[in-house]
């Protein structure tokens, strides 16, 4: 771990860097919050670091006072960290960001590839250096004062993640449904939600942090950056694009991610139409969850590969809006892991196993009675 200086016509800019092991990888630039870079921050730069990227998070109050380390735990320092964000000029600050973009490209760790990741304040000039373009990716946390910005985002080319926390007081749920309409017409987009987390969720050690929140959206900013940068095997990425499918609905992509000869052992106790073996058995496995669930989502926690399988540990997300096995929609949100052990033959998937718990689903959803069972999930 070091620092580096970023030229800034005839200033610089300090910038913390941590390097991956690898001989080269792709490039993060991580966006402070108003607490300026702080061991947190660095600590965001170091896991970075151990997934193979060349993490940079430059000193973007460096303008006004340079080396800022900000706690919320003391009120005189919070006090001084609204008074640093209220006043930042957030124009001058994409300024900063376009230099340290450049020299990140340029760095010996660096394969060339950069992406933008921030938090709050730093999700907001994030969001920006997506919609304009600035790098090959932008991952927001939280971003502030993303609806007033809205309108460059009819540009947007760059794959984008934008998560959201569910609670935000900052992004109320208003701002939140207009945010999701803008982006859903782009296509290098995706907008996920944090149910249950408030603004900076993220921050370990913060008042607002929390944990299973946090870990499942860094588990989706993972697999957001394997994905854009091509990190992985193909055989992972495969699998990765099939569990997206889930949240997109997109069943014609199926042609590409499943083997004609596809087989699903654990189809049998699901609706007749789902049983066929081949692409149209998932097709319809696909549509019968989506009806019963709203905001489905099948999130990595972990991801093995041995020769043709990948073995994954996923979190299963979504509200029950419509019939599912016989239960009128509750409107409950489902929240459970899941084991899936898939087979891949050039590069497509033949096989799926899975290991459910759906009997505590079923518990959950009031349709079989918990006192008689003990379960275990």
């Amino acid at each position: 771990m070091s620092t580096v200086s970023v030229p800034i016509g005839d200033a610089t800019m300090d910038a913390y860097v941590a390097e991956p092991r690898a001989e080269s990888g792709p490039a993060v630039i991580v966006c402070q919050e108003l607490f300026g870079v702080t061991p947190w921050l660095r600590s965001v730069c170091d896991r970075l670091a151990a997934a193979g990227y060349l993490a940079i998070a430059p000193d973007l109050f460096w303008r006004t006072e340079r080396g800022l380390s900000l706690s919320e735990h003391d009120d005189n320092e919070l006090a001084k960290a609204h008074e640093m964000a209220e006043t930042y000029d957030r124009e001058l600050g994409m300024s900063d960001l376009v230099a340290a973009v450049e020299l990140a490209r340029k760095l010996p760790k660096s394969n060339g590839k950069v992406a933008v990741l921030g938090f709050s304040l730093g999700g907001h000039l994030a969001f920006l250096s997506g919609c304009r373009n600035l790098a090959d990716a932008a991952v927001c946390f939280c971003p502030t004062f993303v609806v007033p910005v809205l309108e460059e985002a009819k540009d947007l080319s760059t794959p984008m993640l934008v998560n959201i926390a569910g609670s935000d007081a900052l992004c109320g749920a208003e701002d939140q449904t207009v945010i999701k309409a803008a982006l859903a017409v782009c296509p290098t987009a995706e907008v996920r939600t944090a149910f249950g987390g408030g603004h900076a969720y993220a921050r370990v050690g913060g008042r607002g942090y929390n944990q299973p929140a946090a870990e499942l959206t860094w588990h989706a900013v993972m697999d957001f950056l394997a994905r854009t940068f091509r990190t992985e095997s193909p055989n992972r990425l495969a699998v990765r694009r099939f569990l997206r499918v889930f949240a997109s609905g997109d069943v014609s992509e199926l042609d590409e991610i499943l083997a004609p000869d596809f087989h699903n052992t654990e189809a049998w106790h699901q609706p007749v139409a789902a049983r066929a073996d081949g692409r149209e058995g998932m097709r319809n496995t696909l549509r019968w969850l989506r009806d019963g669930f709203a905001d489905l989502r099948l999130e990595i926690i972990d991801i093995a590969e041995d020769g043709d399988t990948v073995a994954l540990r996923v979190l299963f997300t979504g509200r029950q809006v419509g019939e599912y096995r016989g239960i009128p929609g509750t409107g409950k949100y489902i929240e459970r892991k899941q084991a899936h052990f898939l087979k891949l033959r050039d590069g497509r998937i033949t096989q799926q196993h899975a290991v459910r718990d759906d009997l505590s689903v079923l518990i959950e959803l009031g349709a079989v009675d918990g006192t008689v069972w003990s379960v275990y999930s």
